[in-house]
């Protein structure tokens, strides 16, 4: 309702509204399980959906809300609950309180928590582990707080369990004080005594009166030894089944140990072939055993299985044939089959439809239900029609040549399927380039499978000239031939001086009859006709040659003077007459004198025996400083 009488308030609100929770504005939509929401959806993030979880439970429900509301110390407050169930009765509405939850946040909480495992918080054990008492506040943390303890119940403070104060001190800013306690061992069975502690905060200073809380824990004698219960199971063949312990007594965690060796818990899945025994044993936190306790697993065992089939079969090549078992017996008469050639899977009939190819071996197995297996081979033995398969000789070609190969194949069951070693190539004649020496593979198989190869070697042959020269006298040489040739055992040698001179001998020795460059060429072969060729270039030795007279007479006939000399980098050339007068001067070695009295005169000189000097250089750094006479006739 819009209003509550006496000025009540309704604090079941959706978070962070004034709107009241109901089933009209916090669900999925209007459906009934198992179907599908219809939407749309109201206020989701508080909706939870038990469509899939059992019958038993509400379709729906909302997430923990908190009703919450500022309240004064020292005044009384009433808390009502009042639920609506409109439209249709037979749809059931419920509300859960959360336990403790109604109380002060000013209200000290305690807890007990065991050393043991959390499944035992709450109780000490007088031979095992400890506990920590947890004090908690959740307000007025900024300021210091004397709690008081005041505790009560079957078990003694001090006698029963170590001594626990009667009160102790928060200091500001703390929230949680945390106390070790154990269970004192008296060997007394005094059964489960209890131990309640009132928790009075002292230092509320807004109210009237005292904040108290309760808190119970337990303190506990030797536990019950631990007693395992089990039963066995019968299962057939290849059956999975979950074996389970019921274990009481003891302590904390159990661990479960089980032999042969499974999983650490009291119920795993097990799948044995056999009849097999489980033995397990038992141990607590505590280090409490177990005596050993046996489950049994009884597997039914049935007669060995057989396999009835021809052991060798003859065939002719490309024969049909249809292969039967005489039967299967044994085992738990479920059976399933298959059939392998070679170890390669054909099938998973009881009959095998085959043809003939080449000789080989079958296997027949027949397994159980059980996964049992009856394994039976057979020897196929297919009559064989000779191939025969012969390919080209082996061969030597040159670098960069090409040559056919080819293959005959006779005999066999045509049509027949070529396969060089060369991808792509399937022809009986291919043609090939080798870079080098190669194997050439060809395999050929007939229509019933037979496989015969054969193969050919191609050398790759190769000739290399390679020579060095050497100066030998005034203007001689000599080689040292280095030529090599490759997959071949014979190499010739054809040598040209540029002169006009040859010679085939390997390293030759040669004369020049000039003073010229010549470029000397050696071509070398092998008997494949692998050839190759280089040249190097001679070096000529300097020379200057000085006549000794010349008839400047217009004759056409040794009109000028000149120095015939190579080679030369540097050059002065003086002509003095009898009287030490200067009748020619040149740097130039292809400048002629041509016999005039002087330089530029118009006049040629008289008959008579003139004076020269010649300084020159060669190319080499030879320098030469010669005198000598000239006679001019005219």
């Amino acid at each position: 309702p819009a209003g509550f009488p006496g000025g009540s308030t309704n604090i079941a609100l959706i978070p962070g509204t004034t709107t009241p929770v109901t089933i009209d504005n916090v669900n999925n939509g209007d459906f009934n399980c198992p179907g599908p929401p219809t939407g749309p959806c109201m206020n989701c993030d508080y909706y939870v959906d038990n469509c899939a979880i059992a019958d038993s439970a509400m379709d729906g429900m909302t997430t923990v809300l908190e009703a919450f509301s500022l309240v004064e110390c020292g005044e009384t407050y009433h808390i009502k609950l009042a639920i609506g169930d409109a439209v249709d009765g037979a749809f059931d509405s419920a509300v859960f309180l959360q336990e403790g939850s109604f109380e002060s946040s000013l209200a000290i909480s305690a807890g007990l928590f065991s050393s043991i495992g959390p499944n035992l918080n709450g109780i000490l054990y007088e031979n095992c582990g400890f506990g920590t008492l947890t004090f908690n506040r959740s307000a007025g943390i900024d300021q210091e707080a004397l709690v008081e303890l005041e505790l009560t119940g079957t078990g003694i403070n001090g006698v029963d369990f170590t001594t626990i104060p009667d009160s102790f001190l928060f200091e500001a800013g703390d929230s949680v004080i945390s106390l070790n306690v154990s269970a004192i061992i008296d060997n007394l069975d005094e059964g489960l005594e209890d131990v309640t502690l009132t928790i009075t905060n002292t230092a509320v200073s807004a109210c009237s009166g005292n904040i108290t809380s309760e808190f119970t824990f337990f303190i506990s004698d030797d536990p019950e030894p631990l007693v395992i219960e089990s039963v066995d199971y019968a299962i057939d063949c290849g059956d999975t089944i979950v074996i389970s312990a019921d274990v009481t007594g003891g302590y904390g965690q159990y661990n479960y140990f089980w032999n042969p060796s499974l999983p650490n818990q009291p119920d795993p899945i097990v799948s044995p072939g056999t009849t097999t025994d489980y033995y397990l044993l038992v141990t607590d936190t505590c280090n409490s055993i177990s005596s050993n306790d046996t489950i049994n697993v009884d597997v039914p065992v049935y007669p060995p299985m057989t396999t009835g089939v021809e052991n060798m079969i003859d065939l002719d090549c490309l024969e049909d044939i249809t292969i039967v078992p005489d039967g299967v017996t044994g085992g738990n008469g479920v059976y399933t089959y298959e059939w392998y050639e070679n170890g390669e899977y054909l099938g998973d009939s009881f009959s095998l439809f085959y043809t003939g190819g080449v000789s080989s071996s079958l296997t027949f197995i027949a397994i159980d239900g059980c996964g049992t297996q009856s394994i039976e081979d057979i020897a196929v033995l297919v009559e064989e029609i000779p191939l025969l398969v012969v390919a080209s000789d082996d061969t030597t070609i040159c670098a960069e040549a090409t040559v056919p190969l080819t293959v005959d194949v006779s005999g066999g069951e045509e049509p027949y399927e070529l396969e060089w070693s060369l991808d792509g190539f399937d022809q009986d004649t291919i043609v090939v380039t080798p870079g080098e020496s190669t194997q050439y593979y060809i395999s050929v198989t007939d229509l019933c499978g037979n496989v015969v190869s054969d193969d050919v070697n191609v050398r790759v042959a190769d000739a290399e000239a390679f020579f060095t020269m050497n100066e030998m006298g005034y203007y001689g040489i000599e080689v040292q031939n280095f030529s090599t040739t490759a997959n071949s055992d014979s190499l010739f040698y054809s040598w040209d001086f540029g002169d006009g001179s040859f010679s085939e001998e390997e390293s030759p020795r040669h004369i020049f009859l000039d003073l010229d460059e010549h470029e000397v060429w050696l071509t070398v072969h092998n008997e494949y006709g692998c050839t190759d060729s280089t040249s190097l270039i001679t070096d000529p030795p300097a020379s200057i040659y000085v006549p000794s007279s010349f008839s400047p007479n217009g004759d056409g006939l040794n009109d000028q003077f000149f120095v015939v000399a190579n080679e030369l980098v540097d050059y002065e050339l003086f002509i003095f007459d009898r009287w030490g007068r200067r009748a020619f001067y040149s740097t130039d070695q292809n400048e002629k004198w041509n016999g005039r009295a002087a330089q530029d005169s118009e006049f040629y000189g008289a008959n008579q025996v003139y004076l020269y000097r010649l300084r020159a250089r060669t190319e080499k750094g030879e320098r030469y400083d010669l005198n000598g006479t000239i006679t001019l006739f005219r």
